[in-house]
């Protein structure tokens, strides 16, 4: 009874806390959507990263948020159930090193096609403001490196909550929204929006070394794609990553946005 009792007020303790984390998330983000106006003005500048971060947040949004960690945890945590902790940790490898090339290639594509991107998805703003086309794809080589991080942090984020460690991932927004309000405020004057587009960078890597850290543990093993346990992310339509894609990019509103 007593370890009952122990256990509810645990995780009581663990909600109360996701929810203040939560809450103040997201009124950090609401200070970091405001602060750009205020220092910056709403110009040129502030059209061509509003433009620039079009692209690389729905790649993210689409491919490495939360839907690489969706497919990845449910086999990830059944490994650990059957204590077969090297199997498990292999199959953490084998994702991560192919989330790694398929992710790099298509921010290296980003990277390189920058202004015909920009000239694609924003046909009319290019046609009111053709000067600040290069100004945009600027902006977007900058951010789209943040498609391959947020993937790799979210597959670390399946690994820690998997053992149950959910503060890192509760916290991380706080701090990524955190490392812009600095960017912006103390850069943002000299520097304009490139402060924030590599202080956006920067926040994202920063998480994702810190998940990496927090993750602990290496297991061993060689990239395979022979096991069950590996090929099942991806395997069916119904139990792997692309259920989880059309939900997440049609109920965020910050799909477009930082």
């Amino acid at each position: 009874m007593g370890n009952e009792t122990s256990y509810k007020k645990r995780l009581a303790l663990a909600a109360a806390f996701l929810m203040v984390a939560t809450a103040g998330s997201r009124i950090l983000g609401l200070v970091r959507e405001i602060l750009p106006g205020i220092y910056l003005g709403m110009g040129p500048e502030m059209g061509a990263f509003t433009q620039a971060i079009k692209v690389p947040n729905l790649v993210r949004t689409l491919l490495a948020d939360t839907a690489l960690s969706a497919a990845f945890i449910p086999v990830f945590s059944a490994l650990l159930e059957k204590e077969r902790r090297r199997e498990a940790w292999q199959v953490a490898f084998t994702v991560t090193v192919a989330a790694t090339a398929a992710l790099g290639v298509v921010t290296v594509l980003g990277v390189v096609f920058s202004p015909a991107i920009i000239k694609v998805v924003s046909p009319g703003w290019v046609s009111d403001y053709p000067d600040s086309v290069e100004m945009a794809a600027h902006y977007m080589r900058i951010m789209f490196p943040t498609v391959l991080v947020t993937g790799l942090a979210g597959i670390l984020m399946g690994i820690l909550n998997s053992y149950n460690h959910f503060s890192t991932p509760a916290l991380a927004p706080i701090v990524w929204n955190v490392i812009i309000i600095i960017a912006i405020v103390l850069f943002a004057k000299q520097y304009g929006f490139e402060a924030i587009a590599w202080g956006s960078c920067w926040a994202r890597w920063r998480n994702c070394c810190y998940r990496c850290r927090r993750s602990g543990g290496a297991g061993g093993g060689v990239v395979s794609t022979r096991r069950p346990s590996t090929r099942r992310p991806w395997a069916s339509p119904h139990r792997g990553a692309w259920p989880c894609v059309a939900p997440r990019s049609s109920r965020s509103p910050s799909s477009l946005g930082l």
